[in-house]
């Protein structure tokens, strides 16, 4: 089970600072970023905060599941249900269907940016892990994504393969 005690870094910030409620974790694979927002998710449930866990690839299937006419809610309905939440990890961004080098669908990039914005306005903590750097987070999806993660505190995991560690 990853604890908080398992990362060097001090992440006191993103647990009680209101100026830096969100967290990028990015880096390459296997360097731990899910387990980092695992830790991080366990304390703050355990602080009784609201919370969901979601892989990017699972969200966007979600919201085009409402398109279908058998669909039980709307697209309305399953982000502002994403928006409720204290704290939502959204895990392995880039990996919901887009290639790396090139840019996201539009149904991506409108969603994702519908979902931080509004996340972002309510103060809600969001944690995204990705392989992506800042840089490459405005080249696939755009600049308004990138922009509202722009404020968020960065973490950039290194090292070796934690899974064969």
């Amino acid at each position: 089970r990853a604890s908080l005690a398992d990362f060097a870094d001090d992440f006191s910030v993103v647990l009680v600072d209101n100026s830096s409620r969100s967290l990028l974790i990015t880096g390459l694979t296997w360097t731990g970023k899910t387990q980092l927002a695992v830790a991080l998710l366990r304390v703050f449930t355990l602080l009784d905060f609201g919370c969901r866990f979601v892989i990017a690839r699972e969200l966007f299937r979600e919201i085009r599941d409402t398109y279908r006419d058998d669909a039980k809610a709307s697209e309305t309905d399953v982000v502002n249900k994403l928006c409720e939440h204290d704290v939502l990890v959204i895990d392995d961004l880039a990996r919901e269907g887009g290639f790396r080098g090139r840019q996201s669908s539009e149904h991506v990039l409108s969603t994702l940016h519908e979902i931080l914005s509004k996340r972002n306005g309510y103060f809600r903590r969001t944690i995204v892990t990705t392989n992506l750097t800042p840089a490459e987070i405005a080249e696939q999806y755009d600049g308004s994504v990138a922009s509202r993660m722009a404020g968020w505190k960065t973490v950039v995991m290194t090292g070796e393969d934690r899974r064969r560690a």
